[in-house]
């Protein structure tokens, strides 16, 4: 008697299933990730069955510019497009006839808003569409593009030219689903007597405008009564230009219109990419709700003022990222009043230019017994500035060396002894017990302060049962099974 045994390799659900395993996107950055499955690419190799089952999941995502530098044929393009679930098509690069009606999210660049329709009618199931026009559009063409979307949650668009406040609202009238609304790069918005009708649906809105190249722009809060997260893009155009962002108009627009807003935050702070606000903006701001639970906007220096208007919000605060430019001692005793007064806390940040701003005035965080037991994430860490280069590396030099030079008085010599350990081994034991791993293995500590500073935290970290992640500078230490 004999039976046929078919292998699991063999069972085209089980290949698939087993495909999404496979690594299919690599981070390039912080937050962004490249569809760039060479696992898979060299499984749908193995046989005909593999290639059958697993070429779908091959062609999910598409980048124009990534079949460009990989010279993919346009035959082939075409003949795989059906599988397509989201899609990046940018016009200035040659594109084939594309037939797919299974899109998910939909990015175009420079794309004829004829071309968008038909992309658009024949995916009237898109949750995520970002428009990314230099060209004129007019009122119809985008509500020819939008009219089919039923289902849209997410809407970008970037649109480099003069725009009203009614050609924005007419064309999204009809999306009951949207959900977030990003804008981006429009000029010459005007103020407005009277303004169109609201769209209730919008819950997040992102405005990565020219504050004084948009007169109007502060007035458009007013079209969206239900946001509870607005993000800004805290920068001057202008290198060296103040920020001119109209705080006090858009503060009480805000608080005259949209009563559930409980986030404001700076869309771009990853890379040091801003302008700082002035005490006096932050002030104003704070007063745009009663409730707010997320604040990351960027200072000079995160003052005593600034932090009693953000300690309003003591009941309600969640996360909390204070971005500096220059970080004194007044920066990090505020700081540890905030760790101290705010007991719903779950992640908090303090971000300062420079490596050597970690100086003695950081041991002013411990002024105040922390108490906030919810609180998941602590960051203390510093940018390079964009501009970096070898003209100031002196002047950067000479602060470390005094950063070193205090690191090396006799008071921290007799406490700690003379030579600092590598980072891991002076923690291995004390964490690795703890549940804590350490993702750096060659590091050590660049000065004796910074080693009591290090310490300091840890002796608070480890008697908080919520914490999972802590930055030090350039140095990770994460619990167990968690993520950066």
């Amino acid at each position: 008697m004999t039976t046929n045994q078919t292998s699991p390799l063999e069972i085209p659900e089980l290949v698939y299933r087993i495909s999404w395993f496979l690594p299919l996107w690599e981070l390039e950055s912080v937050g962004i990730y490249s569809f760039l499955p060479y696992d898979l690419a060299a499984c749908i190799q193995v046989n005909r069955l593999w290639n059958r089952t697993l070429t779908p999941l091959l062609w999910m995502a598409f980048e124009t510019y990534i079949a460009d530098e990989l010279k993919i044929p346009k035959y082939v393009i075409q003949k795989h497009s059906h599988h397509l679930r989201y899609a990046n098509f940018n016009c200035n690069l040659a594109l084939p006839t594309i037939h797919t009606s299974r899109l998910r999210e939909l990015e175009v660049d420079n794309m004829e808003p004829l071309a968008i329709r038909e992309l658009t009618r024949s995916n009237p199931q898109l949750e995520f569409l970002d428009i990314n026009m230099a060209m004129e559009i007019t009122v119809l063409s985008l509500q020819s593009i939008l009219e089919p979307l039923i289902n849209l949650s997410q809407l970008e668009l970037r649109l480099g030219q003069y725009v009203s406040l009614d050609q924005i609202v007419v064309p999204l009238a009809h999306l009951t689903k949207l959900r977030q609304l990003n804008l981006a790069h429009f000029t010459e918005m005007e103020q407005l007597d009277m303004l169109p009708l609201q769209l209730n649906s919008v819950t997040v809105l992102v405005l990565n405008c020219a504050w004084n190249r948009n007169p109007g722009l502060h007035q458009i809060v007013r079209l969206f009564p239900n946001i509870e997260s607005l993000k800004i893009h805290a920068k001057s155009i202008d290198a060296g230009a103040p920020l001119e962002l109209p705080c006090a108009d858009l503060s009480r627009n805000l608080r005259e219109n949209c009563p559930k807003l409980k986030s404001i935050q700076n869309m771009q702070l990853t890379e040091f990419d801003w302008t700082a606000m002035s005490e006096d903006d932050h002030l104003k701001l704070l007063t745009s709700t009663d409730r707010l639970a997320h604040y990351n906007l960027p200072t000079t220096v995160f003052s005593f003022a600034i932090c009693d208007a953000l300690l309003a919000h003591a009941s309600t605060l969640e996360t909390v990222d204070i971005y500096c430019k220059a970080a004194n001692e007044e920066t990090f005793r505020e700081a540890g009043r905030v760790l101290s007064l705010c007991p719903q806390l779950l992640s908090f940040k303090i971000c300062t230019r420079y490596r050597s701003t970690l100086g003695a005035e950081s041991l002013a965080l411990f002024d105040y017994p922390w108490n906030c037991p919810h609180l998941k994430e602590l960051h203390l860490h510093w940018f390079e500035p964009l501009n970096f280069t070898m003209s100031n590396m002196s002047h950067a030099q000479y602060l470390l060396d005094q950063l070193d030079e205090i690191s090396r008085t006799p008071k921290w010599t007799r406490i700690l002894g003379e030579n600092p350990l590598p980072i891991p081994e002076l923690y291995e034991g004390l964490l690795r017990g703890q549940g804590w791993n350490i993702l750096q293995r060659e590091l050590f500590h660049k000065s004796q302060l910074e080693k009591i500073l290090y310490e300091k935290v840890f002796e608070r970290v480890l008697t908080m049962p919520g914490m999972r992640k802590v930055r030090l500078g350039e140095y990770f230490f994460l619990k167990r099974g968690y993520t950066v």
